[in-house]
């Protein structure tokens, strides 16, 4: 009997220590799941794909999440703010960094690049996320705003298609020679948020303003300069002439981008990495018939685009720092860059990239630089977030004629400059 009891005694201390071992199994599994949030138009569609061959190689499982430019900040602002470790790889903007780095919410990952590595990057790509000698978010995508046009439309219209507009002046006259009952010039992505400012930075870079300067270690703003006005007041001109489709203050950037796709304009200024899509037949009856070319501006010789390069960092309160720079690893090698390049537009962030006879033939690159000699660069700053808010709102105050553009961009003005700590 006391044998019986003492084999039973040990069966039961196995099973206890199976569950226990079994419990450190579930526990290491869940440990090799890493939450990533990122914004649509970074991901892109493949980038579920490549989360399913980062698992197959690595084991390590990807729970993506993708979402609105705008919503993404919202979510990783809520997640940094409380400490939580919600995601374990955030999509940010190199102008992200001064408002987390300085309390800590992104990990240095310094050690993902050696000397060797840094090299290979476009110019500025690292220095951009470099604070006090330290990397903190990790290239995905170079980006430019460009503006896309129908040539086919152009040709109804008897416009020239190997001849854009190059000014503000040649646009309206386009405009009038191709509105229709059912086709406008122009439309854009003017619902409220980041958005919405970043269509106001390139259209006031369009107008030869200067937007504002360091004074110091504070951000000066210059929102109320004559050119940043004028950039407004030709906004709303478009819209009160019918060049523009009124309801650009309402389109987010995907959802334009579709309306252009189907015909609903003419013409469209959005990120680089459309170009692949405008080619699609999938997602465009016009595909081969969108031609890629540059902004026009006020006048001959200005054009306007805004960077939106953007970036991987990991969340200090990542409980799977590790893992997620795994990740990190392999979305951003040369082999998957590329691959990014050729399927979805994704201007590449190599050097090297820039001669492959593929990427060239996926990518209009003299267009996309071109842009990217007449971009605006959004302010490095703490208060950017807020101050972008601010002149979202008031653009979409002149936008539905609650002010006009001069009142509308004075009062952004000092709200931002005070925001700034003037």
């Amino acid at each position: 009997m006391k044998r019986t009891f003492a084999l039973l005694l040990v069966l039961l201390l196995s099973s206890a220590v199976l569950v226990f071992a079994g419990g450190g199994k579930d526990k290491a599994a869940e440990a090799e799941t890493i939450t990533v949030l990122m914004g649509i138009d970074a991901a892109g569609k493949q980038m579920g794909d490549r989360a399913q061959e980062f698992t197959a190689k690595t084991g390590i499982k990807v729970d993506l999440i993708e979402v609105e430019w705008d919503t993404m900040v919202n979510k990783q602002a809520v997640a940094l703010t409380a400490g939580e470790p919600t995601y374990d790889i955030v999509d940010c903007g190199s102008f992200m960094l001064p408002e987390y780095v300085p309390g800590g919410m992104y990990e240095d990952i310094s050690d993902l690049f050696p000397p060797e590595v840094k090299a290979k990057y476009m110019d500025g790509m690292i220095d951009s996320v470099t604070v006090d000698g330290k990397v903190y978010a990790a290239p995905l995508m170079a980006s430019w705003t460009i503006m896309f046009y129908n040539a086919e439309m152009y040709q109804k219209a008897g416009l020239d298609p190997n001849n854009p507009p190059k000014t503000w002046d040649e646009l309206v006259r386009y405009g009038r020679a191709i509105q229709t009952a059912d086709t406008y010039a122009y439309t854009d992505s003017m619902a409220p948020g980041e958005q919405n400012t970043c269509v106001y930075f390139r259209w006031a870079k369009s107008a030869g303003a200067k937007i504002g300067e360091f004074r110091g270690n504070k951000y000066f703003w210059m929102l109320d300069s004559p050119e940043s006005v004028q950039a407004v007041e030709f906004l709303k001109r478009m819209i009160d002439e019918g060049t523009m489709d009124p309801g650009s203050p309402m389109y987010y950037q995907q959802e334009v981008a579709d309306l252009f796709g189907k015909g609903h304009a003419a013409m469209l200024v959005n990120w680089d990495m459309m170009t692949i899509a405008f080619r699609d037949p999938e997602q465009t009856p016009y595909a081969g018939k969108i031609y890629p070319t540059a902004m026009p501006g006020a006048r001959s010789g200005l054009s306007g685009s805004i960077e939106g390069h953007e970036y991987m960092a990991v969340p200090s309160a990542s409980l799977h720092k590790e893992a997620a720079k795994e990740f990190i690893k392999f979305i951003t090698s040369v082999e998957n860059v590329k691959r990014r390049a050729i399927e979805q537009g994704m201007t590449p962030v190599y050097k090297e990239l820039f001669e492959d006879p593929e990427v060239k033939k996926a990518l209009p690159l003299d267009v996309i630089f071109a842009a990217a000699a007449n971009c605006y660069y959004r302010p490095a700053v703490p208060e950017y977030a807020e101050c972008a808010d601010v002149i979202s709102a008031e653009l979409q105050n002149v936008m539905v004629n609650n002010k006009d553009a001069r009142q509308a961009m004075e009062d952004a003005n000092e709200a931002c400059n005070k925001l700034s700590g003037w």
